[in-house]
């Protein structure tokens, strides 16, 4: 018995166990049963970069063991979005993956986009299942279904609202494809029953395949190389999980940025966000024409955020509407119900005086809440360090933003306390205030990103590069 078909006999049996223990009358009555369902095949087909990907969530998988098994399921998922992930997957066989159902349903609850259940899907029940915890679509491996198997489960999907992604391994699995109704295809580039990886799977299947077909190369995508080759081959998505749930790190903010050679070295450093502060008392000031201007030359994959402290409601909307600002943080007083905007996130600062933050988040609905230390009269950044363990206690029950004197020195110590979702760098890296350190900005990227790049590259690919490559090699040109 090979470990594929060791995999299958243990979760006919764990199926089996599970319908006696959780009937299905159960699982139909769970809430996200009835919530509407998203279009994997349509967040493909319309990706922002005109490429999809699906970003995987795994602890672990047979072919290389330990993946990553401290990882939270919703931070890492919100990471995934933000860097423009345009489905999530998520492992849910326990045995050999260490996933659960309770890992896609918190995937789901913490993100708008389609997410799908990847488990090796063999009894109608597992569809049923997949509904109730908030999947969107399933995987079917043709591998491990007959072909009676394999339509009656697509066609139990459909009836459910569920879409699938068809795999194969094999070009012997064609044949048991109706490509009338099935058009998201996965092409396994890892065999199942050796866990040999080959990207030129993907090749030697797809020009088999009809020309309406979308295609996911699925496995073994280990760089920026990797993507182009299956984009070369036509491949129009790509299912990334090892590589990304190994290198993850914090969302990355620099802030008071005051200019644009500054903005434009962390944009070569791939930061995620560059901060505006907008608060007039603040030596790191800049006014929204100044900071438009600077706006207007950052990638599309940084995100702007303003920094305001008590300002008006209207002034904070106008600035947002001349500046284009995606993320508003509120770094004064504001009250929950003055923290709400229909057109950015929002984040709020909160500043514990007392080592306690009981309370102090009460109230609010915000995208995140950022951790800076507290000093009374000042607002937008002391340049002091906080209680870690306070932000780490506080980080366990939101999302948080770690800030407050964090420099190359001390923030590998501060990250693996707190393990916060993102990091908000200021002073730390400055040469003088409103002026940025290129030389500690490398340093401080350099120690956060080291054995941890995200490849974001991937998330940026030319749309019509991809069209072409995909028509060239389709009609065997």
């Amino acid at each position: 018995m090979n470990k594929l078909e060791e995999i299958i006999h243990h979760k006919r049996l764990e199926v089996e166990v599970k319908k006696i223990e959780t009937p299905l009358s159960f699982i139909t009555s769970r809430t996200l049963y009835s919530r509407k369902i998203l279009s994997l095949i349509e967040c493909i087909r319309t990706a922002e970069t005109g490429f999809g990907i699906i970003a995987e969530f795994k602890r672990r998988s047979p072919s290389v063991g330990t993946v990553n098994e401290t990882v939270d399921p919703v931070e890492t998922s919100r990471k995934y979005v933000l860097n423009g992930a345009a489905a999530i997957s998520v492992l849910t066989d326990e045995k050999y993956f260490g996933g659960t159902l309770d890992d896609l349903e918190r995937v789901r609850t913490a993100v708008t986009i389609p997410v799908l259940r990847k488990d090796f899907i063999i009894d109608e029940y597992q569809l049923h299942e997949a509904k109730a915890y908030g999947a969107d679509a399933v995987l079917l491996i043709a591998d491990v279904l007959p072909k009676d198997e394999l339509e009656h489960l697509f066609d139990r999907a459909f009836e459910l609202g569920l879409e699938c992604l068809v795999e194969i391994y094999d070009s012997s699995h064609i044949e048991k494809l109706d490509f009338e109704k099935m058009k998201l295809i996965g092409i396994n580039n890892r065999d199942l029953r050796t866990f040999e990886v080959d990207l030129h799977h993907t090749r030697d299947i797809i020009q088999k395949l009809p020309d309406d077909i979308l295609v996911i190369s699925e496995s073994g995508i280990q760089s920026n190389d990797d993507i182009k080759l299956v984009q070369s081959f036509g491949a129009q998505g790509v299912l990334i999980g090892e590589w990304y749930m190994k290198n993850i790190r914090p969302f990355i903010k620099i802030c008071g940025i005051t200019n644009i050679e500054d903005a434009l070295v962390a944009a070569e450093l791939e930061t995620d966000a560059v901060g505006f502060i907008f608060y007039e008392q603040s030596p790191r000031y800049i006014n929204p024409k100044q900071a438009a201007a600077i706006i207007q030359h950052l990638p599309e994959s940084i995100h702007p955020v303003g920094v305001f402290v008590n300002h008006p409601r209207n002034v904070i909307e106008d600035i947002i509407n001349e500046t284009g600002i995606r993320i508003v943080q509120l770094h004064g007083d504001e009250l929950p119900h003055e923290c709400r905007y229909d057109s950015v996130h929002v984040w709020k600062a909160i500043r514990p005086m007392n080592g306690d933050e009981i309370g102090i988040t009460n109230g609010y609905n915000v995208d995140a809440f950022l951790f800076d230390t507290f000093e009374k009269n000042k607002y937008g950044g002391t340049g002091a360090t906080g209680n870690w363990k306070l932000a780490q206690a506080t980080a366990q029950k939101y999302r948080v933003i770690l800030s407050g004197g964090l420099n190359p020195d001390n923030i590998t110590e501060a990250v693996s306390i707190v393990k916060p979702f993102g990091v908000d760098i200021n002073s730390g890296v400055e040469s003088e205030p409103g002026k940025k350190d290129k030389q500690k900005l490398e340093e401080l990227f350099t120690i956060l990103t080291s054995h941890k790049k995200r490849g974001k590259e991937v998330l940026h690919v030319s749309s019509n590069e991809i069209h072409r490559n995909r028509r060239t090699n389709r009609s065997g040109e």
